[in-house]
């Protein structure tokens, strides 16, 4: 009976172990990484409501209605664009046009005391603190698969980093989904794409979005060639020309894999962001991406664990810091 039941259990725990690499069971320990593959993790990033509702707004908007095909077209239903950064140089923060700002679909600035954005606060802790080792002040978030939340990290670590003081470019590179631009109220005509065909120049493309120190490209209209395009010299010559004139530049990528996009950029960048959400990614993908970033030449400094259901566990930890949070609000 002894020998049955030690077999017995081999067995069971040889099958689980099967399930986990090959049926499509997604991680959700956040410590898989830093164990498995020693990779840190920068947070642990808890689903947020608020956040959902923010989703919710962000696919009832004309922009994020509109076909591909509509992509870089003048659309008469498109949100307004903000003004070109040049044109804003030399004026004081309080007297520059506010497009977006507060009203911006973020969660760090619509919801700045959510839990989630206290745990991006860590991971902006963590950026800051780096990049004294980083080779440039180039951060590129990615992940391995779709609707992983790379877009959503980028675009609150890029206004949780600018409230710090910090001069923030924050730069849609996935010219294949163009994302980013509905936070902030934005249309993607005249941004990334249009710079590198040389259609537009790079200061025309650089808007203020109404967060202070907070500077924004898009990812311009949908090109035919994105992977070309960024394999030009023209695209490195950029990226040099922005990090000496911003203190952080962010450069969001599609995820790494599915095209080779990101696979590209990645040695130009001197920090690279795992971006994973709970559920989603299977071990093997993780470890692919893992290797993938390092056989590329990226600098993998750590991970993000997005969209973590809420526990008992885990709530109790955030619970105390939203009280210390609400604490620190009435004393002021």
């Amino acid at each position: 009976m002894i020998a049955a039941g030690t077999g017995l259990g081999f067995f069971i725990g040889t099958f689980f172990i099967f399930l986990r690499r090959h049926a499509m069971i997604g991680v959700t320990d956040p410590m898989f990484v830093e164990r498995r593959l020693s990779v840190p993790v920068l947070g642990e990033v808890l689903f947020s409501r608020s956040q959902q509702m923010l989703d919710h707004e962000i696919s009832m908007s004309p922009v994020s209605r509109a076909p591909l095909w509509f992509a870089g077209k003048k659309d008469e239903r498109s949100e307004p664009k903000a003004l070109p950064y040049h044109q804003l140089q030399g004026h004081d923060d309080l007297t520059m046009p506010h497009v977006g700002g507060e009203d911006a679909r973020v969660l760090a600035s619509r919801y700045p005391h959510d839990p989630a954005v206290e745990a991006l606060r860590a991971v902006q802790t963590e950026l800051y603190l780096d990049l004294v080792n980083a080779p440039n002040n180039i951060v590129m978030p990615t992940g391995p698969i779709p609707s992983a939340g790379k877009s959503f990290v980028a675009a609150n670590l890029a206004v949780l980093l600018a409230e710090i003081g910090l001069r923030v470019l924050l730069i849609d590179g996935d010219m294949r989904r163009r994302h980013i631009a509905s936070f902030f109220k934005q249309s993607n005509p005249g941004g990334l794409s249009e710079v590198l065909k040389g259609e537009m120049e790079l200061g025309d493309a650089i808007r203020y979005v109404g967060v202070p120190g907070l500077s924004f490209m898009s990812c311009g209209g949908y090109p035919e060639n994105p992977s070309e395009l960024l394999m030009m010299p023209h695209f490195r010559d950029m990226m040099a020309r922005m990090s000496d004139q911003f203190d952080l530049v962010l450069l969001d990528t599609p995820p790494f894999l599915v095209v080779t996009d990101t696979a590209i950029v990645a040695s130009d960048a001197g920090s690279t962001v795992l971006v994973l959400r709970s559920g989603i990614q299977t071990e093997s993908e993780i470890e692919d991406t893992v290797k993938k970033i390092q056989r590329a030449g990226g600098r993998l400094v750590g991970s993000v664990f997005n969209a973590i259901p809420r526990r008992r566990s885990n709530c109790r930890s955030y619970g105390y810091a939203a009280a210390y949070t609400s604490t620190f609000k009435s004393v002021n």
